[in-house]
């Protein structure tokens, strides 16, 4: 898993570091105010397996976006400020 500081509110080309889980960010960037995306790289197994797919997240703390490559899953109501924090 990766994770880079926002590209100005688009995903960035540059600046991904290697992650683990959970991910303190504020500690590898302590004067960074601004969000973070985070990415998984995959590969499918078998290309020809037509069988489905499914991806689970536990939960977001703040107000995200769920991207596969560039098309966007979801998105959470309040993406502008105040943010909502989506566990609540």
């Amino acid at each position: 898993m990766q994770a880079a500081r926002d590209g100005l509110g688009v995903r960035p080309e540059y600046g991904w570091v290697d992650i683990e889980l959970p991910d303190v960010w504020m500690r590898r960037w302590p004067d960074w105010g601004g969000a973070v995306w985070y990415r998984i790289d995959w590969q499918r197994p078998c290309a020809d397996d037509n069988t489905p797919l499914a991806l689970g997240i536990d939960g977001i703390s703040m107000a995200g976006e769920v991207f596969i490559n560039n098309d966007l899953l979801w998105r959470d109501a309040n993406l502008v400020e105040p943010l909502s924090r989506s566990w609540n």
